[in-house]
């Protein structure tokens, strides 16, 4: 049967949510430390030849439902001459970093709504503001490659852009530009240019362009 004890020293429903958001993270936080070590134990039984054990080393991720610390199972490969960890390789999790790609990216999103400091605010403390900088640079550098490799195709080698294999009478195309301030750049702010392509406009409600 589930205590409410802690649940009934909420004064109003705000207070009510975040004792539930608290509780939600702090069983999310024992659920994947008890998986991850379980999934540690299964990887050192299913090992390949060779590798010699040779300890536990604790390491800490911060996640979107909070701090976790696993100790996870460390190996000498004879073969490389390299220390192994097969959890953190069967993880996809990348040697020295402490936050995984979901907080990441959920950082990422909320900054491109608002500041970084906001956004790092949402977060509950789990990253600073210099840290949500640092990887919505790290987004903007890719999607820009992306863009050039694009505008090469599109304008310098003549490849037509992939289609969504369907054909229409009229296609829309509305552009604008945003002044965005720079920092620590040679000019003060730089305008960007935002432009999107449709096939027309639908009406959202019988009133609409009746001025009722």
């Amino acid at each position: 049967m589930c205590d409410f004890s802690l649940l009934s020293e909420a004064r109003d429903f705000n207070a009510l949510e975040e004792i539930v958001v608290r509780l939600v993270q702090a069983m999310a936080v024992r659920f994947v430390t008890a998986y991850l070590r379980f999934l540690d134990k299964k990887l050192m039984l299913e090992r390949p030849e060779g590798l010699r054990h040779v300890g536990l080393r604790p390491r800490t991720l911060v996640t979107r439902f909070g701090e976790i610390t696993i100790v996870r199972c460390c190996y000498f490969d004879p073969e490389s001459g390299r220390y192994r960890y097969l959890l953190d390789e069967r993880l996809g999790l990348p040697a020295r970093d402490r936050f995984t790609l979901g907080l990441k990216a959920q950082a990422v999103a909320e900054a491109s709504r608002q500041s970084f400091r906001r956004s790092a605010g949402l977060l509950g403390g789990k990253a600073t503001h210099s840290s949500v900088h640092a990887w919505t640079w790290q987004v903007g550098r890719v999607f820009r490659r992306e863009l050039e490799r694009g505008h090469r195709g599109l304008f310098g080698l003549g490849r037509a852009m992939a289609s969504g294999g369907r054909a229409v009478k009229a296609l829309f195309c509305e552009a604008d530009g945003v002044i965005v301030r720079l920092q620590r750049e040679a000019k003060r702010q730089v305008e960007v240019k935002l432009a999107i392509i449709h096939e027309g406009w639908e009406r959202l409600h019988p009133c609409s362009g009746k001025g009722c």
